[in-house]
C-alpha cells in the first residue's frame, strides 16, 4: 500500500484506530468514518494505467492484458475491509449476539499462541510425517490433556482402533540387479568411444 498518498495515509489511520474500539457505539464511528473514506477515494480509485512502450507492467499483470487498476493495493485494502464488514466479523468480540450470554470476548486470539496453538506447533514438529488420521488422533489426545478435566484418553479409543485392518504383505524382488546398475553400464556419452591411436589421437 502506498502511504505516500492521501488515500493510504487516511486508510492506515483508520486501521491503527481499531485498537481503539471498545464498544459499539465506537465500531458504529469507526464504521461511519470507513464509508467516508470508500466515498471520498471512489473515484481516485477507478483510475487505470495502460501498457507503455519499456515500461515494465507491474506484478501479476499478464502481457495480454490491456489496463490494470492504477492504485490495485488499495483496492485490495478496501476489498478486505468489505468482506470482514459485510460477514460481520471485524467487531466479532463486541458482537451483542455473541456477548449476551457469555460477556466481553478477547480482541484477539494472542492468549492462543502461547498455549494450545503452540502445543499442537511443538507436537507436529516432534512428530513430522504422520498420516492425516493419525495426526488428527494427536491433535485430539493433545487438546485433551490440556484441558481443566482432560478425559481418560482410553475414551477416545474407537472400535476399528482395536483391529485395524491388515495391509497385504508386499513381495521384494531379489536384491540382486536385474541388468548393469548406475556407473557399471558403457556409455558413450562420457567419452569412452571407440578411440584410436594414443589418447584417442593416431600417432603419426
Amino acid at each position: 500500500m502506498d502511504l505516500t498518498l492521501d488515500a493510504g495515509r487516511e486508510i492506515l489511520a483508520l486501521t491503527k484506530a481499531l485498537m481503539t474500539v471498545t464498544d459499539i457505539d465506537h465500531a458504529v464511528a469507526w464504521l461511519v468514518e470507513y464509508a467516508a473514506w470508500e466515498t471520498r477515494w471512489d473515484h481516485f480509485l477507478r483510475h487505470r494505467s495502460y501498457p507503455r512502450a519499456h515500461t515494465p507492467r507491474p506484478a501479476g499483470i499478464g502481457e495480454h492484458q490491456q489496463w490494470w487498476y492504477t492504485h490495485r493495493e488499495l483496492r485490495k485494502t478496501r476489498g478486505l475491509y468489505r468482506n470482514l464488514i459485510r460477514n460481520k466479523h471485524l467487531f466479532t468480540w463486541i458482537d451483542p449476539d455473541l456477548t449476551a450470554h457469555s460477556g466481553p470476548l478477547p480482541r484477539t486470539t494472542s492468549s492462543l499462541e502461547g498455549g494450545p496453538n503452540r502445543a499442537l506447533k511443538d507436537l507436529f514438529r516432534a512428530h513430522r510425517g504422520l498420516p492425516v488420521e493419525h495426526a488428527r488422533r494427536a491433535a485430539e489426545w493433545k487438546l485433551n490433556s490440556l484441558t481443566a478435566t482432560p478425559a481418560d484418553p482410553w475414551t477416545l479409543v474407537r472400535p476399528e482402533h482395536r483391529n485395524p485392518p491388515r495391509h497385504p504383505n508386499v513381495e521384494h524382488l531379489d536384491d540382486q540387479p536385474l541388468g548393469p546398475t548406475m556407473g557399471t553400464a558403457f556409455s558413450w556419452e562420457d567419452g569412452n568411444g571407440l578411440q584410436h591411436g594414443w589418447a584417442g589421437r593416431s600417432r603419426r
